[in-house]
């Protein structure tokens, strides 16, 4: 594991990743790697890089149909009209 100054700063900067799974994917590269690239003079900041250049996989976050997203942009929209109408925008047909 790299010192805890860079999974602080990680955690900080990407809370949007999953660090362990990033963690095993950055274990699995470099360990397997080979020749005059797999030699690091900071094996710290190379993790934070790792980290910082992470996707987050879209496919993991939680599903929801097209009907359910729609439902919640409708609902959405529909308290932005009501909260412009109170406050007088809308007044028409009062």
């Amino acid at each position: 594991m790299p010192d805890q100054k860079h999974i602080d700063k990680i955690k900080q900067m990407r809370p949007d990743i999953d660090l362990n799974l990033e963690h095993t994917k950055f274990m699995n590269y470099w360990i397997a790697k080979t020749g005059k690239d797999a030699s690091k003079k900071d094996w710290g900041r190379t993790w934070e890089n790792w980290m910082l250049n992470a996707r987050v996989d879209k496919s993991r976050q939680e599903y929801k149909p097209g009907w359910q997203k729609r439902l919640e942009h409708a609902a959405t929209q529909n308290q932005q009209y009501k909260a412009s109408s109170d406050d007088g925008v809308f007044s028409i047909g009062r």
